[in-house]
């Protein structure tokens, strides 16, 4: 601990280099306690599943209505009517213009016509 009294005679400067230091290695200390797992976790007592990196899945089916502030171009394709040039477009609506803060803004999507929205809004949520 540094008293009261060393730390005045430091210029400004080495006071700012010391509280950064002093920064970093609490922040290290805490990295390295967090990420360290406890003893009896470090060897899994059941076999882990098979990795899923780099390998295309299919989406799992859905229940119920699909978000379309959330829905990906696979999601959206699974609606009636939705291919993926539409689909596409519905997400790169989303992208421009923000999220659908309402069912009926859907319509700001070209190629959803107020014909469209009808058949899809059971079908959808925000």
């Amino acid at each position: 601990m540094i008293s009261r009294e060393h730390w005045d005679r430091w210029a400004p400067g080495e006071r700012l280099v010391v509280a950064i230091v002093t920064a970093c290695l609490m922040m290290a200390a805490a990295f390295i306690a967090f990420r360290t797992p406890p003893a009896e976790q470090k060897t899994p007592s059941k076999p882990q599943p098979p990795s899923t990196i780099g390998r295309v899945t299919q989406p799992s089916p859905k229940v119920g209505p699909v978000s379309i502030n959330t829905a990906g171009q696979a999601e959206l394709e699974t609606l009636p009517g939705i291919g993926p040039d539409l689909a596409r477009e519905i997400v790169q609506d989303r992208i421009r213009n923000g999220p659908f803060f309402s069912v009926d803004q859907l319509k700001r999507v070209k190629g959803i016509g107020p014909r469209k929205l009808e058949e899809l809004r059971s079908r959808i949520r925000l």
